[in-house]
């Protein structure tokens, strides 16, 4: 039987097969691993802080849809255009809509809060949207 011409992978595989030293190697990458694992710094409870808001805007003697429609969707439109916004979530109830504003992580929470406080006061004053009351 003659002896196949190995490509470069061929080679290493064979290096690997036939060495002394593979089993070494294969200890001190586990040992390595374990290591690293136990060296890692983790907390349990990340201390993350995500600016966020809620605005909350009445409108008497409509139902949920109504509210959806005529507030709900406006709003969460105009407040998704103002930068840094990362998430909005809506709830349209009886006589009031409620929207969660979630800014991205690192944004700043008082100018996040003025952006959105006069975003939602302008939109009020310009469109037929109730005064809103932001949290």
């Amino acid at each position: 039987m003659s002896n196949p011409k190995l490509n470069s992978a061929g080679r290493l595989a064979e290096l690997f097969v036939t060495s002394k030293l593979t089993m070494l190697f294969m200890l001190s990458c586990a040992l390595l691993g374990l290591l690293a694992v136990t060296l890692t710094p983790r907390e349990e409870n990340p201390q993350i802080v995500v600016p966020g808001a809620e605005v909350r805007v009445l409108l008497p003697g409509a139902s949920a849809e109504e509210v959806e429609e005529l507030v709900i969707r406006p709003l969460e439109s105009i407040v998704k255009q103002i930068p840094g916004v990362d998430h909005t979530y809506a709830t349209a109830m009886n006589l009031m809509g409620a929207l969660m504003v979630q800014f991205k992580v690192g944004e700043d929470k008082e100018k996040s809060l003025v952006k959105l406080s006069t975003t939602a006061y302008w939109a009020s004053a310009t469109s037929c949207l109730p005064m809103p009351a932001i949290r």
